[in-house]
């Protein structure tokens, strides 16, 4: 696998909504963003790119299995069910899958109304957004919203959370008009001229993974008895974005309160 610079060398890149401050005001301004189709992409008018990431191997590395390569961890991680077990041996086991196997994150290339000029930057989320976009995608009244000729944009509103502890909340609303992405030659230019996205991200060898893994387990790697009963890696991770609440969205606008999907991808992944 190709060693690609990190994400966190190239940040402007990538977006996240609510950065825009209101002077007086503890609600940030609304972003109006533009899904576009990805240019990458092996699935013809599909713009998600579903990847896996570690976060405990030292920094964020992309999972080799999101460039339908061999993952180690992920061979491990299967090896441990793949015995007969006690239920306590059992249970135990998936403790450790959830701890060690990559998270989901899903990214979009979109245009920041405003700032065409900056570029395709790519916004990252969890399942619950996706899901959501995905529904809206697939409704006929919609349309293909990522269209550059015909399609809608989208107004993403972070609101705050009110006190420590309690997360934010970010509203999604899909323009009803169908407008092009951009007439100006530049802007067109930049999209045509998009990034692959995993190129934004370390994606590290079979060996370099496979040792990253002995070194965090303590214990070879084909010691999976001695692995799923370690109690230095039984914290347990959530799976990324489970269980948030989504409101069903109402015609002729899509409205839709999310969990601040950021900052619990965040705190979701601490041990």
């Amino acid at each position: 696998a190709k060693t690609s610079q990190n994400a966190q060398s190239n940040p402007a890149a990538f977006w996240k909504p609510g950065q825009v401050k209101v002077e007086g005001s503890p609600i940030p301004a609304p972003d109006q963003i533009r899904i576009l189709p990805y240019k990458h992409s092996l699935d013809e008018g599909y713009p998600f790119m579903e990847l896996k990431f570690y976060y405990d191997f030292g920094g964020t590395q992309l999972s080799p299995f999101s460039l339908n390569q061999p993952d180690p961890v992920i061979e491990y991680c299967n090896e441990l069910t793949r015995d007969r077990l006690t239920k306590e041996d059992f249970v135990q086991a998936n403790k450790v899958k959830n701890k060690l196997l990559p998270k989901d994150r899903i990214y979009v290339p979109i245009l920041v109304r405003g700032r065409e000029s900056e570029g395709v930057k790519f916004w990252g989320f969890g399942k619950q957004v996706f899901q959501h976009l995905l529904e809206i995608m697939a409704d006929a009244d919609y349309g293909d919203i990522t269209d550059l000729h015909e399609g809608r944009d989208v107004v993403v509103k972070f609101q705050p959370p009110a006190k420590e502890g309690e997360w934010g909340k970010t509203t999604i609303i899909v323009k009803p008009n169908r407008t092009p992405a951009s007439t100006d030659s530049d802007v067109l230019a930049n999209i045509e001229a998009m990034p692959n996205i995993t190129d934004l991200f370390k994606v590290p060898s079979y060996s370099e993974l496979s040792a990253s893994l002995e070194k965090f387990l303590n214990v070879g790697p084909t010691d999976t008895t001695t692995a799923t009963r370690s109690t230095s890696i039984t914290a347990d991770h959530a799976a990324t974005n489970e269980g948030f609440d989504v409101k069903q969205s109402t015609k002729p606008e899509s409205n839709v309160d999310i969990m601040d999907i950021d900052a619990a991808f965040a705190e979701l992944l601490k041990d």
